[in-house]
């Protein structure tokens, strides 16, 4: 839920835990971890009607993400306590002021890494379990 401000507008860089969303991400890891894959985690999730990030059904890609990007459940360093600034350029439409749905992502050394353990929400060794099994699968092994 946003904060506002006085003025009625909304507080922006306040990050808070949402202790329900933090025990879905923790049940995906846990799960991943154990061996299922994100189809069967996406698919759990949406028989049990468990609201998606964004409000809606999950999707194996919601859960899976892409390491380079740092994008998806398992691949999200704010879960493990650090946020990356500086990740994404969002272009812009010359004839317009609204950003368009494409961006590029930056290189890494533009990337600003910033420590936020009041916001972990997976501990060390989950998500430790969790990195073996991606890599574990992506050499076919799992």
């Amino acid at each position: 839920m946003n904060k506002l401000d006085e003025r009625g507008e909304i507080l922006r860089g306040i990050f808070e835990i949402d202790e329900e969303q933090a025990a879905v991400v923790r049940r995906v890891y846990r799960a991943f971890a154990a061996g299922k894959s994100s189809i069967a985690i996406s698919t759990t999730l949406n028989e049990e009607r468990v609201p998606g990030p964004r409000g809606g059904e999950w999707h194996a890609s919601t859960i899976r993400g892409d390491p380079k990007k740092l994008v998806g459940i398992l691949n999200n360093p704010l879960y493990r306590g650090q946020i990356i600034w500086g990740r994404r350029e969002w272009r812009k439409d010359p004839d317009s002021d609204k950003p368009e749905r494409r961006y590029r992502l930056r290189d890494e050394s533009e990337w600003v890494a910033v420590a936020m353990p009041d916001l972990r929400i997976v501990d060390e060794e989950l998500a430790n379990a969790a990195e073996k099994e991606i890599a574990q699968r992506a050499l076919g092994c799992g």
